[in-house]
């Protein structure tokens, strides 16, 4: 593999920066000659005004912490939730014979098909909010902690049966563990469907 070389850097960087700072002079043009009316597309320079003013006067960093709250809220509920169930699951056939029709079929729907159904129950307030990004998470989660329970290998639970291990014990020490890359994926996919 080669390294490049500082110059080598700048120029790649240079080269990656000529479409999007073309795409917005061109934008700027455009709205600017009213090609494009400013109606519907604000022109770059008025969008990076009001972002200086937005940060100058603080108003920006209050609403990206209460956004970055709300998404930790609904991202820690929807996957502890997404998780319990998904262990469940992967662990209990009888659970999954339960939960996993309803499961499924609930999880085909669309998440954005939500909105309705969460706003006559929850209001358009915070609740809402935290709840949509809550279910916008517990499905990857739940969906790969029961592929990851479920695809322990048996190996690993004959050496528990060998060790005498309770239930929940072997949960604790053999599956959980076992589990956890496919449980990673699944918090990966949740934070990005949170966002």
């Amino acid at each position: 593999m080669k390294t490049l070389t500082g110059r080598q850097k700048i120029v790649d960087t240079a080269l990656g920066l000529i479409i999007p700072v073309s795409l917005v002079l061109i934008l700027e043009f455009a709205t600017s000659r009213e090609i494009i009316s400013p109606v519907l597309i604000k022109p770059p320079r008025e969008t990076a005004l009001t972002f200086v003013d937005l940060v100058s006067s603080g108003e920006l960093w209050e609403n990206l912490r209460v956004s970055l709250l709300r998404v930790f809220a609904g991202f820690v509920a929807g996957s502890s939730l997404g998780f319990v169930v998904g262990s469940f699951m992967g662990s209990s056939r009888r659970i999954e014979q339960y939960v996993a029709p309803l499961f499924h079929g609930v999880r085909q729907v669309a998440i954005l098909a939500w909105i309705p159904l969460l706003i006559i129950m929850f209001g358009i307030g915070e609740g809402f909010r935290v709840v949509f990004i809550a279910l916008s998470a517990f499905f990857p989660v739940a969906l790969n902690t029961f592929e990851g329970v479920r695809g322990v290998p048996a190996e690993y639970l004959e050496v528990a049966k060998v060790f005498e291990y309770g239930k929940i014990r072997t949960l604790r020490k053999v599956i959980i563990p076992a589990a956890v890359p496919t449980v990673f994926v699944g918090l990966r996919l949740a934070l990005s469907m949170s966002w």
